[in-house]
């Protein structure tokens, strides 16, 4: 097709310039003349105006030399002017259409093969968001442009997590009690140690997980928003990572805190009397045998200054106290902020390393008391341990810090993170870049559009205007002829006339005697010259070549005529338009207009979700209930399944529960609100919504799944380790055999509802009631359980009692009549929106307590930051009537000129072939007539030189008849031949092409469609 397209040029161009310059040659010639004759006549303009009028008078475009009668002159001259005017009127039509379309502006595409990275970035520069570079490898691994490291806190590379260090730690910590510092020392340190390989792992399996994520892209993108959409996208990584850590680390403490498991030493005897348990020997009095009654002790923690009050673990998380004071110098020292918690996690969250540190004072008591106690009890050299050494500007922790916030930030001092762009264009390697300008037609191309224009416009009325003056002349005289004719003849034709001036006859008739004349015009037509067949060819035999040639002609003009016409209806073109919407509401204008087919391009592809989204969740309404005061001081007065031992325990659980959803919501929120939009296009303001209300869905799943999966898994572990509460809900011991150093006892576990055991099933539950000692009386508690843990029992569990206000006041009642009016009101079933009264803890933690999202989006807000620097809307024209004329009148024209020097010399060809066959034809039959002859001269001198001038003059006129009548004959064949090798070859060039223009056209869908899909 583009071969077509340029041959259609050349032809144009070539005939256009054929015809200029014949027109202007002779202008110049004669100008030339005329300066190098030049007169110093002073009325010089008054000549050349005279000049000008006589040339004007007998100009002659139509001279027929061979036809120079007055009246042919005038009609001739008559023609020209007439062809002047039309020539002057159309050409100026045309220029005017020309120029106006020229002033438009014209999109140009330019292409750059394998591009470079200085090129890439020298166009980037220049052009901008118009650079388009499609990637020859769409997806992309972070690791191929992104580097990835981490410095721990400086405690996880020291020598306090050293084997060394634990183990000096291990020899001296049998010979203290439970609260000196340095028995527990050693359990805290393992811990310390666990924790910073814990930290160090889980940091080296997200970045290598983060490293093997594909960042999928089509187009290179710009430098700034690559490095802003990584940077967030780190920032996004590095605060996912530590709210996984943190948020484990916080779940497993809330299991804790609510399941308050048990931890015996190893082996289990009374004879320690750490162990939280109660022991009551029995003896019968029936048979004086001796029983063992085993009961939980809950853990309890004595207040900090005082020793009389005691705090509860199961109801008061932050139970601490300090450790005893160590006698120094004969004085006691307590060590600062170092501190005894409920659990040995606990112990260790709440101090600090200050004392691990050089240049403080408790660092050099620690060690001196370290060193005593080491070198007194084990025989081994002392090897000093290197200190931690804080500065401030390689550490963001101050040696007072806690170690829970160090745990909770991953033990992370500072990332160390490098995006490289010119990898990241290596990797996506580009084979071809794009862009487009603004043009205007060039002068060029408009020189050769007037050309062009010329060619076919001079060609068309040199043809057309002498046929039609000689038709306005002939229908001139037959009228004139018609008013000369005798008044009788008209009479006799009355009758004819009166039905010849019915309209369809009139039409009939006009139609046939026009397909008369035409039919005679085209059977004599010949526009050739006899010098176009050569000067030896005479008269009759060059008119009747002549006229085949014309035929010849007509034919193969019509033919490629319509093929080009064809191919420029069938071709389809791609027009578009360009807008700069200085406006948002120029822009819904011109959505409203052209509605999807309108393609905005962005001045900056990425922006964050916060600049134009707010995102409100709304929480079940469980969370605004305060349980503080719902403490209960000694649970270990009622009954193991009275449900006023579990209620604490349950909202503990239930606050947590809600605290860790609303936190892990609302990080999960303002990571997405920070997060990148990706967009090379202004999407409209549907599929904005329905982009983002995919993204939020799956926003929403992310911490949905976490949470559920470390509840599940802490669960499981717990149940399959045998792990025991303090709370008897799920095993209790029982004396197995009494021996001489005391009673060896075994766990057994606990029934619930359907014979269902503890110690095989870790989700037993019954309803939930208070029990009242010495009384038969149990009261049920609507919607509430209680089973092998509080965890557990609680996940079962509805929220229905805190909807009823009967049922809140009936906890009242029995938790030594607070006033729960002043805690809380019973919650409203109006505001349930996801939920249900009788919707399970469970199902409420598997949708993080969101009863609705409340997400407004602000399409204006958007709209300025995609900041669209100019629209296009495309579309396919495959009818231009206005460009298939243009490519029509200039192409006719230098195919005029082609065919009508190309024609007759074919033509000339046939004929030289054809006189080339017949004289071999006569030089083999030439012999025999010639032996014939000189037989004759010999017999008679006188009677053979009359014959053989007879013969001679005979045999000549014979064979230019001959001659005459072959050429015609022979001429007529070829001719036929060629009219059908040229139809065939017309019908080829119309169906190929349509076939291959169809071809091109489904391919072109294909390829779309693909793009479109993998896109």
């Amino acid at each position: 097709m583009k071969f077509l397209g340029a041959l259609t040029l050349i032809i144009s161009i070539y005939g256009g310039l054929i015809l200029f310059y014949r027109l202007i040659a002779p202008f110049i010639i004669k100008i030339i003349m005329k300066f190098k004759h030049r007169s110093t006549n002073e009325h010089i303009i008054f000549v050349c105006t005279r000049n000008l009028i006589e040339w004007l008078k007998q100009i002659n475009l139509f001279k027929n030399n061979h036809e120079q009668i007055e009246d042919n002159i005038k009609q001739e001259k008559i023609t020209t002017y007439i062809y002047i005017i039309l020539f002057i009127s159309m050409f100026s039509s045309f220029i005017m259409i020309i120029l106006f379309t020229s002033l438009k502006t014209e999109t140009m595409i330019k292409e750059i093969s394998d591009p470079t990275w200085n090129e890439y970035n020298h166009h980037q520069l220049l052009y901008m968001n118009k650079l388009k570079c499609p990637c020859s490898s769409m997806t992309i691994s972070y690791g191929n442009f992104i580097t990835l490291s981490v410095i721990l806190h400086r405690v996880c590379s020291s020598d306090y997590v050293s084997e060394y260090w634990l183990s000096i730690l291990s020899n001296i910590s049998k010979h203290f009690d439970n609260n000196n510092w340095r028995n527990s020392a050693k359990s805290q340190f393992q811990l310390l140690s666990n924790l910073c390989q814990l930290a160090n792992k889980t940091i080296i399996d997200a970045m290598n997980s983060f490293l093997l994520n594909n960042f999928i892209t089509l187009n290179v993108i710009d430098e700034d928003d690559f490095n802003k959409q990584f940077n967030a996208s780190l920032i996004e990584f590095f605060h996912s990572i530590i709210n996984q850590f943190s948020g484990l680390i916080k779940i497993v403490r809330l299991i804790i805190q609510v399941d308050q498991p048990f931890a015996p030493p190893v082996p289990l005897s009374l004879r320690y009397s750490a162990v939280n348990l109660i022991a009551n020997e029995i003896i019968s009095e029936e048979d004086n045998q001796t029983s063992l009654n085993v009961d939980f002790i809950l853990n309890e923690l004595s207040d900090t200054n005082t020793s009389s009050d005691k705090c509860i673990c199961a109801t008061n998380k932050y139970c601490r106290k300090s450790f005893d004071p160590i006698e120094i110098d004969k004085s006691l020292y307590t060590i600062p902020n170092l501190f005894i918690g409920c659990f040995m996690i606990d112990s260790l969250f709440l101090s600090t390393l200050e004392c691990f540190h050089l240049y403080f004072d408790c660092f050099i008591i620690l060690k001196r008391l370290m060193k005593e106690a080491y070198t007194f009890r084990v025989n081994k050299p002392w090897n000093d341990v290197r200190p931690l050494i804080y500065d401030s500007r390689s550490t963001r922790f101050p040696p007072n810090t806690s170690i829970s916030f160090i745990v909770e930030n991953l033990m992370i001092e500072r990332w160390n993170s490098s995006v490289s762009y010119r990898n990241y264009y290596k990797s996506c390697a580009p084979k071809l870049c794009t862009y487009s300008i603004q043009i205007h037609a060039s002068f060029t191309k408009v020189l050769n559009t007037i050309i062009s224009m010329i060619s076919g416009i001079t060609i068309v009325l040199k043809l057309l205007t002498p046929y039609l003056v000689k038709f306005v002349v002939s229908l001139i005289r037959c009228k004139f002829r018609s008013q000369q004719k005798p008044q009788s003849k008209q009479r006799q034709s009355n009758l004819f006339n009166i039905f010849s001036r019915k309209f369809f006859d009139k039409l009939f008739n006009i139609l046939i005697t026009l397909f008369k004349r035409l039919y005679n015009i085209l059977i004599s037509l010949n526009i050739f010259s006899m010098r176009d067949f050569g000067m030896n060819t005479n008269r009759t035999t060059a008119k009747y070549l002549g006229q085949w040639a014309s035929r010849i002609y007509i034919v193969l003009f019509i033919g490629l005529l319509s093929i080009i016409a064809l191919y420029t209806i069938i071709d389809p073109q791609t027009l578009i338009k360009t807008f700069h919407p200085s406006t948002f509401n120029s822009y819904n204008h011109l959505k409203s207009k052209y509605d999807d087919k309108l393609r905005c391009s962005c001045s900056s592809i990425a922006s964050t979700y916060k600049q134009y989204t707010t995102i409100k969740p709304i929480f079940h309404q469980v969370r605004r209930v305060n349980i503080f005061i719902l403490f209960i001081s000694d649970l270990s007065i009622y009954h193991i399944k009275d449900y006023r031992r579990f209620l604490s325990a349950h909202l503990q659980f239930l606050q947590g529960l809600c605290e860790l959803s609303i936190q892990s919501v609302n990080i999960s929120i303002n990571q997405f609100l920070d997060s990148f939009l990706l967009t090379t296009e202004l999407l409209s303001e549907d599929d904005l919504k329905k982009r983002l209300n995919f993204n939020i869905e799956q926003m929403k799943l992310n911490p949905q799944n976490k949470i559920s999966q470390i509840l599940y898994l802490i669960r499981h572990i717990n149940h399959g380790n045998g792990i025991i509460s303090t709370y008897g809900t799920n095993s209790k011991y029982i004396p197995s055999s009494k021996e001489y150093y005391g009673w060896i006892l075994k766990a057994v576990g606990i029934v619930y509802d359907n014979e269902c055991s503890c110690a095989m099933h870790y989700n037993c539950t019954s309803q939930a009631k208070f029990i009242q000692i010495n009384s038969t009386e149990n009261v049920s508690i609507q919607g509430l359980k209680i089973g092998c843990t509080p965890s557990e029992s609680l996940l079962v569990s509805t929220l229905e009692c805190f909807f009823n206000s009967s049922c809140i006041k009936l906890i009242q009642k029995y938790i030594n009549n607070v006033d729960l009016n002043n805690i809380f009101t019973s919650l409203s079933t109006k505001n349930l929106k996801q939920f249900s009264i009788n919707t399970t803890v469970d199902e409420l933690i598997n949708k993080l307590f969101i009863e609705d999202l409340n997400v407004t989006i602000d399409y204006l807000s958007y709209y300025h930051q995609c900041a669209p620097a100019f629209c296009e809307y495309t579309s396919i024209q495959k009818l231009n009537l206005l460009y298939t004329l243009k490519v029509l009148t200039g192409f006719q024209g230098g195919l005029t000129i082609v065919l009508r020097w190309l024609i007759p010399k074919l033509v000339r060809i046939v004929v030289k072939i054809y006189e080339y066959r017949k004289k071999r034809q006569i030089i083999i039959i030439q012999p025999i007539t010639t032996n014939q002859i000189t037989s004759i001269e010999l017999n008679n001198k006188i009677i053979r030189n009359i014959s053989y001038q007879s013969e001679s003059i005979l045999s000549t006129i014979a064979e230019i008849e001959t001659n005459n009548s072959s050429i015609v004959q022979y001429s007529y064949k070829i001719i036929l031949k060629w009219i059908f090798v040229v139809v065939t070859l017309i019908v080829i060039l119309i169906i190929v092409p349509i076939i291959f223009a169809k071809s091109e056209l489904a391919t072109e869908t294909i390829s779309t469609s693909m793009i479109f899909l993998q896109v």
